[in-house]
């Protein structure tokens, strides 16, 4: 099996969050040290406690927890601040008068780089919703490894925490004549199934376990996601089961490279095109010999 050196372009979508806010003036950027919390409003303190994904303070060894405010305050003025998690687990900052939205980020370390992940607010209000600061803001906020994220469109593949992947037919899309030779073709009914196993502890430092991903090889003629699984080091590899049973190995590679092996690594390392560092989605091909 040769892939072709013209390359057809896939269609991956594109999963973007945005948050706007409007714009009087200049912001003033405030960044200031987290010096503990208790769970008591104070006037124009905005303040809280990080938790793991255990319900605990949050523990991670290099990591760093950084919560931004940014809002308009009494006099109109724009203002944004950031406060870091305190070897406490607390975050604590003074501000103006105002209403902010906030946000809380984990730049935890995993494989030998770091990168972002959005924290979860455990207030049960939109992670979006702004606040006034006048009585004190008192919110905490959690680690979220798998599941639906609270608040959020369960048909959306972006609303659930933890890692994705996406599968593709390799010779569908990267060979001449993948057109009346891809899997599908080859093997009408069959199913693909892939096997995550963890490499190494989950991005929090604890045990993982082996991920097991299913669908069609119908599904795979385009791109077909899998997500909902904790963030860690993987080894890929799976098996295709046709109509009739036979099992067969299956060959994988990562886009763009399309040297297919019988298992790939996936490390999850820091999404080059984004500026904060979330994760990168691994784009991978699926090959039968």
């Amino acid at each position: 099996m040769k892939p072709l050196q013209k390359i057809f372009l896939l269609a991956l979508p594109v999963l973007i969050l945005l948050s706007s806010t409007s714009c009087k003036k200049t912001a003033a950027n405030v960044e200031s040290s987290s010096t503990g919390s208790s769970d008591k409003p104070t006037a124009n303190v905005i303040k809280g406690t990080i938790h793991d994904a255990q319900g605990n303070p949050l523990h991670i060894v290099g990591a760093k927890v950084v919560v931004t405010m940014w809002g308009v305050g009494a006099n109109g003025d724009d203002a944004t601040y950031a406060a870091r998690m305190d070897e406490h687990s607390h975050y604590e900052v003074k501000v103006s008068q105002g209403a902010y939205q906030m946000r809380a980020r984990l730049y935890a370390p995993l494989n030998g780089n770091t990168i972002c992940i959005d924290l979860v607010p455990l207030d049960s209000k939109p992670d979006n919703e702004m606040q006034e600061s006048q009585p004190g803001i008192v919110r905490d906020y959690g680690l979220q490894l798998t599941g639906l994220i609270p608040g959020r469109d369960p048909n959306s593949v972006g609303s659930y925490a933890g890692a994705q992947l996406s599968l593709t037919d390799g010779a569908r899309n990267f060979t001449d004549n993948g057109y009346w030779e891809n899997i599908a073709s080859r093997y009408p009914g069959a199913s693909v199934h892939a096997v995550l196993t963890p490499k190494g502890p989950l991005v929090d430092g604890s045990q993982g376990e082996a991920v097991s991903l299913t669908c069609k090889v119908e599904d795979i003629q385009t791109t077909y996601y899998f997500w909902n699984f904790p963030l860690a080091a993987y080894e890929l590899s799976g098996t295709l089961t046709t109509a009739d049973g036979q099992q067969l190995p299956l060959l994988f590679s990562v886009i763009p490279n399309l040297n297919p092996a019988t298992t790939v690594t996936l490390l999850y390392e820091p999404n080059k095109d984004d500026n904060d560092g979330h994760p990168v989605i691994p784009n991978i091909a699926v090959w039968v010999n």
